[in-house]
């Protein structure tokens, strides 16, 4: 990859990681949704964080191979062969093959949260969609990770997606701290701290709090559909998310070889 391009997608990924701060100001939660949630009985709110841990613990421990069924590894592996090899011989300028992949992954994806959410929300079914909406979730990260060439059986990777499925979740002073922590990790400047089960303990509390109300009206058999359709919402803002920290890792990854550090 030469200068030029590699400049052209560096000044694409400063430009996202603006606009992702930028949309991190605005309070995902309307007035109506906070003075709701002040009535919510807190052992719900236990339950949904208890929920959304167990989720996490089980799409981990027994869900993998379930949701690599739901597309071929094997042909993302040969796909990001094809694409580095396109990129090298200069047949195709910076980083278009592997962005198609990862962006087609993203579409499918959040239509199927999508249509998840609404089915459950419309039968009135709201804390046993948690584990489906997981499953969503880690296929959509994954799948944009294996785009870029990245592995995802690793304890250390299950850390870093769900450090970025928080990151992509929070708001404010706090996602603009957990996306220079992620900046960091990627550079190496950073090593992650926490263990596996405290990634999931922390990641769960922020999917819990944000999407509180969203899933407790969820549990309301039609009126669930607006609670539903938030599976969409939060799998388009993490993807997204996840689009942007997988291309920067690797553009740090080209320019390290172009340097000859690795």
């Amino acid at each position: 990859m030469h200068q030029k391009d590699w400049d052209k997608e560096h000044k694409k990924l400063i430009a996202e990681e603006k606009a992702f701060l930028k949309a991190g100001k605005k309070d995902k939660k309307n007035f109506l949704t906070q003075k709701v949630e002040q009535y919510v009985p807190e052992s719900v709110c236990d339950k949904l964080n208890a929920a959304f841990v167990k989720g996490f613990e089980l799409v981990f421990s027994k869900g993998a191979p379930i949701v690599e069924k739901t597309y071929s590894k094997t042909k993302y592996e040969e796909d990001f062969k094809i694409h580095r090899f396109t990129m090298e011989t200069r047949k195709r300028n910076g980083l278009s093959g592997f962005k198609k992949k990862a962006n087609s992954a993203s579409r499918r994806n959040i239509l199927i949260s999508g249509a998840e959410g609404a089915c459950f929300g419309v039968l009135g079914i709201g804390l046993p969609d948690i584990p489906v909406f997981i499953g969503v979730l880690m296929k959509t990260v994954q799948e944009i990770a294996l785009s870029y060439g990245y592995d995802y059986n690793t304890e250390e990777e299950k850390i870093f997606m769900l450090k970025l499925i928080r990151t992509a979740m929070s708001q404010g002073e706090f996602r603009i701290a957990e996306n220079r922590s992620m900046g960091k990790l990627i550079c190496g400047i950073e090593n992650e701290t926490r263990s596996l089960n405290e990634e999931i303990a922390a990641t769960a509390k922020v999917l819990s709090d944000r999407l509180l109300y969203l899933k407790f009206i969820q549990g309301i058999p039609l009126v669930g559909l607006v609670g539903g359709l938030s599976d969409f919402t939060v799998t388009k803002e993490i993807s997204g998310y996840a689009r942007l920290v997988y291309k920067k890792r690797f553009l740090r990854k080209l320019w390290k070889e172009r340097e000859g550090q690795i």
